[in-house]
């Protein structure tokens, strides 16, 4: 598997329906200003709330994954520098390192954040009340 080369942008499915929604967004103003307010304000309403909705039940059901492929080699062997914090990227297979980038997905994904987060908080001379 070869490294993605940050200077190229990656093409998905977001690419291709950015036309298709700007036309519907475009033939839905043109409605608007032929037909007037009447029953398309009602609509887009509703469809804004089932949007939130949609959105809101994705995010529950589907959470996001961390991304594991290292920017340098490619390979999926990206893991946390500290198991003490939720900072930093170190790649076992080419030995990349990124001490500013957040691992919170993989702590996330490796068991629960509270002792973590509290024991940073009372290394840093904020300890609980």
């Amino acid at each position: 598997m070869t490294a993605h080369d940050p200077s190229v942008p990656r093409t998905g499915v977001a690419v291709w329906l950015t036309g298709p929604v700007c036309l519907l967004a475009a033939l839905a103003a043109a409605y608007f200003v032929l037909q007037g307010p009447g029953n398309l304000f009602g609509y887009v309403i509703g469809g804004l709330i089932v949007l939130a909705l949609g959105w809101a039940l994705i995010s529950v059901f589907l959470p996001a994954k961390p991304d594991k492929q290292c920017p340098a080699c490619g390979a999926e062997s990206v893991g946390r520098l500290d198991p003490h914090t939720t900072r930093g990227l170190v790649c076992a297979e080419c030995g990349w390192q990124d001490a500013e980038a957040s691992s919170f997905y993989l702590a996330e994904e490796e068991g629960p954040l509270e002792p973590m987060i509290l024991k940073g908080r009372d290394a840093r001379g904020r300890g609980t009340r």
